[in-house]
């Protein structure tokens, strides 16, 4: 439930009330040791953290999160985090950085055919063409 209205915080990009959520929602899924949900969440708070504009902080719960998900093996949730971190980078400014992240995303999809994430990754490419630095 709180990791529902977390998320409906961040798409109304009150990043605020949906990080003090997805706080809460950490600490609860670290207590029950599910490392999925504790990967799904860090990424999630690292989304809200690039909205506060706390690049460091943004990219320190994201780095985890994609630790986690290569722990695994979880080849879409690594596939997610690569793109979750590219938007922080363009976000941030780091271009460079931001189309490595969404190519080594498609490239993932396309050899786990997860074409939701390889849509969202070309996405992620296809903005940055349109931006300028």
């Amino acid at each position: 439930m709180r990791a529902a209205l977390a998320t409906a915080y961040l798409r109304n990009e009150d990043f605020e009330a949906a990080h003090t959520h997805f706080r809460r929602v950490l600490e609860a899924c670290r207590a029950r040791g599910n490392l999925t949900h504790v990967a799904v969440t860090l990424a999630n708070i690292g989304d809200c953290l690039v909205g506060l504009g706390r690049q460091e902080d943004a990219f320190a719960a994201l780095d985890e999160s994609l630790a986690i998900r290569r722990g695994l093996g979880d080849m879409s949730g690594i596939a997610d985090c690569l793109i979750i971190t590219g938007r922080a980078h363009a976000h941030f400014g780091w271009l460079p950085q931001a189309r490595a992240c969404f190519e080594q995303a498609a490239g993932i999809s396309r050899d786990h055919s997860i074409p939701a994430l390889l849509r969202r990754s070309l996405d992620g490419l296809e903005q940055l063409r349109g931006v300028r630095r």
